[in-house]
C-alpha cells in the first residue's frame, strides 16, 4: 500500500497497526471514512493527531500527478475486476439500467474518473474533509453482550404469499419461480505446464474475456520450515520478502506496483510462502518483473523488520482476546502434536518473534527462497508463445539453492490428543463458544477424495448440508455450521468448524456427534441416494462458474501444481464427479465421521459451559491454555 496514511501512520511514525480509507457513494448521499486501530503501546489520542496532521496536508500538499496517476491505475483495474465473473458483469449492467437508464454505463463512469485532475482532489478535500468531520472512537469494553438467537423464530406466521400476474394470458406467473433451465455441455481447458530455465515449475491456463492477469508465486517458505528455536521467521520473513528491494525502498517499490495497476500480495501457509500477484495483461510483464528483483536482491530493511515484528507482536498479545484465534492455534496441534510442523503456530511465539534478527531472515530467505521447489501458476489474458520468453526475462535470473528446500522433520500421527476426550479452553464471559470436531485424513492422492467430497457436501459442504440445517435452522445454535477437507502436501485433514451460543454449547456438540454416529457404520442415518444425487446435480451445475475469472482459477490451477497433479485432471472432474459410486461415498462418509476418530476442542466460558457438556454425556474433559499446555 503506498497511500500517505499507510506510509506516515504505519511505515514511519509507525503509530497505527493499520489504517484505512474508503469513500461509501450513493445516490443521495454518501460516506467517506478513515479506519485506523493504535500500534502497541500508542495511544488512541496520539493516532488521531497523526490523523489530523496528515489531513491538514493536503492543504499545504495537495495530491500530485504522480499519486493521482497511481490512483488511477488501480481504480482503472478494479473497474476490470468487477467485470469479471459473469455475477459481477451482470450487476454492473443491471446497476448501470436502474440508475441510469444506461446499462452500459459504467464506460462513461470510468471516463469520469479518469479525467479527474489534482487540482479536483484537492477541491473536494477542502470541501469535506473539515474540523467540523465527526469522529467514532472504539474502545475494548468491559460490557458484555448476547448474541440474539440464530435461525427462524418458531412462532413466526409463515408470510402469505400474493401472486403478482400480469395482464393477458400469455404472461408468465411471476408468483412462481421458474425452474432450473436444462444445463450445457462444458469442458474446460486444459493447463499448460512448462519449466524455467532456473527450474522454476510454471503453471499456465488462458482467461481471454477481459484483460486480466492473476498469479501466484509459491516458495517452499511456510511455517514447517520454522527453525525450532525461532517460530515464527518464515512470518516475518514472508512480511519482508515483498518490501522492496536493493536499489526501491518498501514505499518506492509499493508506488511502482500502484503505478501499474497492479498489486502483490503474501501469505503464509504451512508449506508455502505465497504472493498473489495481480495485473492487467499489458502491465504483468513491468510488475513480475519488480517482483523478480525483489526475489533476486531483498531489501530486508533493519526499520522495516523493526516494524513488522512489532505488528506481529502486537497480534499476538490481541490475539487471546478471540476464541476463534486460540482454537486457530491450539487445534493443530492437538491433530498433530505440538512439536509437529503442522501442529505448531504459524505466527510463533512472542519472546522467539522479539529475538529475531535481520541476518536470522537473510539466511532463513537464502536458504528458502530458491526456484528450485518454487511453483507459478498464471491464469489471464495472454498468449501462451509470448509467456514464456517474458518469464525468462523477469523471473529466469532468480537462482539460488542446490534443490527443493525441506520442511522440518515430522511424521502424521494424531498428536497427544485423545479421541473421546473433549478439550475446552476457557475464555471467561464469552458470548460464543467455538466448537471444531475433526481428525487427520488421507491425501490428495486418494482415489476417494472425489466421493469423500462429495459425501462431505452433503454433511457440511453447503448450506443446505445436515450439520448446517441442524444446528442452525432447526435448533437456531449458530449463525451457520460447516466441514471442509484441507490437503497441505503431507497428508490431509477434515474439520467440523462453527461458533454457537453459550448457553447451547452442550447441546450443540451432541448434535454434531449425533449426525456423524448416524453416518458410521452401522449408524441409522446413511446418506440417502437423494441427497448423494442432489449434491452431485449442485456441483455438475456450480462447477462452470469456477472458470469464470483468473481469480477463481489460480487456485483451482495451484491445488493441481502443490499436488504435482495431471494437467488434464480439471477436464476430468466432472466425469469423475458423475461416475462416483453411491456405495464408495456412504462407506468413505462412514470411516471419515466415525466418533471415535474425532478430536474435539471447544474455546469457551469454561463455568457455564462445563456443567452443559456433562449434562450432555460428556464426561472426559481436558482443560486447556490458550497455548494447548494442561490447565493448572
Amino acid at each position: 500500500d503506498a497511500s500517505r496514511l499507510e506510509r506516515s501512520l504505519v511505515r514511519e511514525r509507525q503509530v497505527a497497526s493499520e489504517v484505512s480509507a474508503r469513500s461509501d457513494g450513493r445516490e443521495i448521499g454518501g460516506m467517506f471514512q478513515i479506519n485506523a486501530t493504535p500500534a502497541e503501546g500508542q495511544t488512541i489520542e496520539a493516532l488521531e493527531t497523526a490523523l489530523a496532521e496528515e489531513l491538514d496536508r493536503l492543504e499545504t500538499e495537495p495530491p500530485t500527478e504522480a499519486e493521482l496517476k497511481r490512483l488511477l491505475a488501480q481504480y482503472q483495474k478494479s473497474a476490470y475486476d468487477r467485470l469479471a465473473s459473469t455475477l459481477g458483469r451482470a450487476t454492473t449492467l443491471a446497476i448501470g439500467a436502474v440508475r441510469e437508464d444506461d446499462p452500459e454505463y459504467y464506460r462513461k463512469d470510468l471516463e469520469r474518473h479518469l479525467a479527474v485532475a489534482p487540482a479536483d482532489l484537492a477541491r473536494v478535500a477542502a470541501q469535506y474533509l473539515t474540523p467540523e468531520k465527526l469522529v467514532l472512537v472504539i474502545k475494548p469494553g468491559d460490557a458484555k453482550s448476547t448474541p440474539p438467537k440464530a435461525g427462524p423464530d418458531p412462532s413466526a406466521a409463515e408470510a402469505e404469499t400474493k401472486p403478482r400476474m400480469p395482464e393477458g394470458s400469455d404472461q408468465p406467473d411471476w408468483s412462481k419461480l421458474p425452474g432450473p433451465a436444462a444445463a450445457g455441455a462444458f469442458r474446460p481447458p486444459v493447463a499448460i505446464r512448462r519449466t524455467l530455465s532456473n527450474g522454476l515449475d510454471v503453471w499456465f491456463l488462458r482467461w481471454p474475456t477481459l484483460p486480466l492477469v492473476e498469479a501466484a508465486l509459491s516458495v517452499p517458505a511456510g511455517s514447517a520450515h520454522d527453525p525450532v528455536d525461532k517460530p515464527g521467521l518464515a512470518s516475518l520473513t514472508a512480511e519482508l520478502a515483498m518490501q522492496g528491494t536493493e536499489t526501491k525502498s518498501a514505499t518506492e517499490f509499493a508506488e511502482a506496483i500502484d503505478a501499474l495497476g497492479g498489486s502483490v500480495n503474501g501469505r503464509l501457509t504451512v508449506d508455502d510462502a505465497q504472493f498473489r500477484i495481480s495485473a492487467l495483461s499489458h502491465t504483468f510483464e513491468p510488475v513480475l518483473a519488480l517482483v523478480g528483483e525483489a526475489l533476486r536482491t531483498p531489501r530486508l530493511d533493519q526499520n522495516d523488520l523493526t516494524r513488522e515484528r512489532s505488528l506481529l507482536v502486537t497480534e499476538l498479545r490481541r490475539g487471546p482476546d478471540d476464541p476463534n484465534w486460540i482454537a486457530g492455534r491450539v487445534y493443530p496441534g492437538l491433530l498433530y502434536g505440538f512439536e509437529h510442523p503442522y501442529g505448531r503456530p504459524a505466527d510463533g511465539q512472542i519472546e522467539a518473534i522479539e529475538g529475531v534478527s535481520r541476518e536470522d531472515v537473510a539466511r532463513f530467505h537464502k536458504a528458502n527462497y530458491i526456484p528450485h521447489g518454487a511453483r507459478l501458476v498464471i491464469a489471464g489474458n495472454l498468449d501462451p508463445d509470448v509467456l514464456m520468453p517474458m518469464l525468462e526475462r523477469t523471473l529466469g535470473g532468480w537462482t539460488g539453492g542446490n534443490g527443493a528446500a525441506t520442511a522440518r522433520d515430522g511424521e502424521q500421527t494424531l498428536g497427544s490428543a485423545k479421541p473421546g476426550v473433549v478439550y475446552l479452553v476457557d475464555k471467561p464471559d464469552a458470548a460464543q463458544s467455538v466448537i471444531r470436531v475433526g481428525r487427520i485424513w488421507t491425501g490428495r492422492d486418494d482415489p476417494r477424495r472425489i466421493p469423500v467430497e462429495l459425501g462431505n457436501r452433503v454433511l457440511g459442504g453447503s448450506f443446505l448440508s445436515r450439520l448446517n440445517q441442524n444446528l442452525r435452522e432447526r435448533n437456531g445454535y449458530t449463525y451457520g455450521a460447516g466441514s471442509r477437507i484441507a490437503y497441505p502436501k503431507r497428508g490431509g485433514r477434515w474439520v467440523i468448524g462453527t461458533s454457537v451460543r453459550t448457553d447451547a454449547t452442550g447441546p450443540a456438540l451432541r448434535e454434531i456427534v449425533n449426525e456423524l454416529s448416524g453416518l458410521a457404520p452401522g449408524g441409522d442415518r446413511p446418506l440417502s441416494e437423494a441427497e448423494i444425487n442432489d449434491n452431485r446435480a449442485a456441483e455438475v451445475t456450480s462447477w462452470p462458474d469456477a472458470f469464470g475469472s483468473p481469480g477463481n482459477l489460480v487456485p483451482l490451477l495451484d491445488d493441481l501444481a502443490t499436488h504435482d497433479r495431471p494437467v488434464d485432471e480439471l477436464a476430468t472432474y466432472l466425469d469423475q464427479l458423475k461416475n462416483a459410486p453411491v456405495d464408495v461415498i456412504r462407506s468413505t462418509m462412514g470411516e471419515l465421521a466415525n466418533p471415535g476418530s474425532q478430536v474435539v476442542l471447544i474455546v469457551g466460558d469454561r463455568k457455564a459451559v462445563e456443567p452443559q457438556l456433562r449434562e450432555a454425556g460428556f464426561e472426559r474433559i481436558e482443560v486447556l491454555t490458550p497455548e494447548g499446555k494442561p490447565a493448572p
